[in-house]
């Protein structure tokens, strides 16, 4: 299960096991520490304690399991169901074949999460000059790209192909975006945990985030000491021995963002 049924009743001798919906790391709060689900809270609380194990993926998804799903549930540590699939090549051409894409084409995935003003979700007013990327793109690793835009799934009924360069395809409502994952070579991302799903099969995984204080600020559901450890503040430092490495790194990178000091 993600979630029991409305009212739902264990069965005698019945096993109940909770998958979760997302990978093995989340940067947001769930179940019932989730702002805004007061009203909701009995029931998650009541279908937690029914569950009678959890699969998670690491200590820390352990530990945010325990606290946003309180109960005696046992963790097994096997990692999440839902990311074997990237790990089936055959995925990509299944794909490809969906959406039309040359099979020599190489694909990146532009997936950022969702904002929320006065509790409602609303697209990311940060912007991103796709013309930009695209260029870099075939200049540093050359061939044929295609973007692929990805919007969170509370936010797929506001997507649609009207406006969109002819390199890029909406693929918000899109049914698995493990599909998406396994077809893509490598993704840009904010918040979102779809971004360490990339990083399971060693595909680099840019983030584009300039609204990052502004977004902690705001986003109560954000587990701040997630955040701290996968999207850190990047503070001043002085010059080392390695920065000739580093400006080198970041005049690869920076071109995808038009705010280039952003691209981590």
């Amino acid at each position: 299960v993600v979630w029991n049924p409305p009212k739902y009743i264990k069965k005698r001798g019945q096993i109940i096991i909770q998958v979760k919906h997302w990978g093995s790391i989340t940067l947001k709060k769930f179940g019932v520490e989730e702002t805004g689900v007061e009203e909701d809270y009995e029931r998650r609380l009541r279908d937690s304690q029914t569950w009678d194990y959890i699969l998670t993926g690491s200590r820390f998804d352990e530990d945010s399991c325990r606290s946003g799903f309180p109960g005696k549930a046992k963790c097994i540590n096997v990692g999440s169901p839902r990311s074997d699939i990237l790990f089936d090549e055959w995925v990509k051409g299944r794909v490809y074949r969906r959406l039309g894409i040359d099979i020599n084409c190489r694909a990146l995935m532009y997936a950022p999460t969702f904002r929320a003003i006065d509790g409602q979700p609303v697209k990311p007013d940060t912007e991103i000059d796709l013309y930009n990327v695209y260029e870099k793109l075939q200049a540093r690793f050359h061939g044929k790209w295609k973007i692929l835009i990805r919007l969170h799934p509370v936010l797929a009924h506001l997507s649609g192909a009207s406006g969109l360069p002819d390199f890029c395809i909406d693929v918000s409502k899109y049914e698995d975006i493990q599909e998406l994952v396994a077809a893509s070579d490598c993704m840009i991302s904010d918040y979102s945990s779809g971004m360490f799903e990339h990083a399971y099969v060693k595909r680099p995984v840019f983030l584009f985030s300039p609204d990052r204080e502004r977004y902690v600020e705001g986003a109560t559901d954000i587990i701040k000491s997630s955040l701290e450890t996968f999207i850190p503040k990047r503070e001043p430092r002085e010059p080392t021995s390695t920065e000739p490495r580093i400006k080198t790194i970041e005049r690869t990178l920076n071109p995808l963002a038009k705010n280039k000091s952003h691209i981590s």
